[in-house]
């Protein structure tokens, strides 16, 4: 089986340097089938509230910098799905990528939940995740978000598919993803990405597309954990 990949290598970019109570995360380009999913980095947003028929694979906050992953639940019915618009409780600087994901051996929606750390110092570290999938091909991403303007400036090794964004003033913030294909897998422990030292937050994250057999016959294999 063939590990996903992104329609592009590089993420849609949206966002906003002053601050805002909502946040619309332009789409990346898709088709029919394709898998929908935002990395939404804000500064201080409070709490987040995606919008209908969007989910949340997994979202935290600390020090100042909130990181938060998330999928439209039900895979795109057409060639232009509305940009989801999220909500902050606090007004604040925000970065988004947003990528795109055919899913043509399944048709269904198939994620690991994401393991996500912190800290304060020149080296995010995306934490080790171990698939509830099993023993797949897995698109791995590895993702951060680092306070105020302070450079991003590599991903993790082996990542080489890496996109940053860095803030614009000390109250803004930067956002970096990065993904990779693995083969047969079932866990991964991304390397840290470089970057200056401030605080942080980092995700991994595995997306995989299975065919299940069932009497001999192919079907969709939908897997919707977190």
């Amino acid at each position: 089986m063939t590990a996903p990949t992104p329609r592009s290598a590089t993420p849609t970019l949206s966002g906003s340097a002053s601050n805002v109570s909502t946040a619309t995360a332009t789409l990346a380009p898709h088709q029919t089938g394709d898998y929908l999913l935002v990395f939404l980095a804000a500064r201080t947003p409070g709490t987040i509230t995606p919008p209908t028929g969007w989910a949340t694979i997994k979202a935290g906050a600390s020090g100042g910098v909130a990181l938060g992953l998330y999928q439209q639940s039900t895979l795109a019915a057409s060639s232009s799905e509305t940009s989801p618009q999220f909500s902050f409780t606090t007004a604040t600087t925000y970065k988004a990528h947003a990528y795109s994901i055919p899913m043509p051996n399944s048709g269904a929606i198939n994620r690991a939940s994401a393991n996500i750390s912190l800290g304060n110092s020149a080296a995010a570290d995306p934490p080790s995740l171990t698939s509830f999938g099993g023993t797949q091909d897995y698109l791995w991403f590895a993702s951060m978000v680092l306070s105020a303007n302070s450079a991003i400036t590599a991903g993790p090794a082996g990542y080489s598919n890496f996109n940053a964004n860095v803030g614009s003033s000390g109250s803004d913030c930067g956002i970096a993803t990065s993904w990779k294909t693995g083969l047969a897998s079932v866990t991964e422990d991304p390397g840290p990405f470089t970057n200056a030292t401030n605080q942080w937050l980092a995700e991994t994250l595995a997306i995989w597309d299975p065919v299940t057999v069932v009497t001999g016959r192919p079907t969709s294999n939908l897997l919707l954990g977190i």
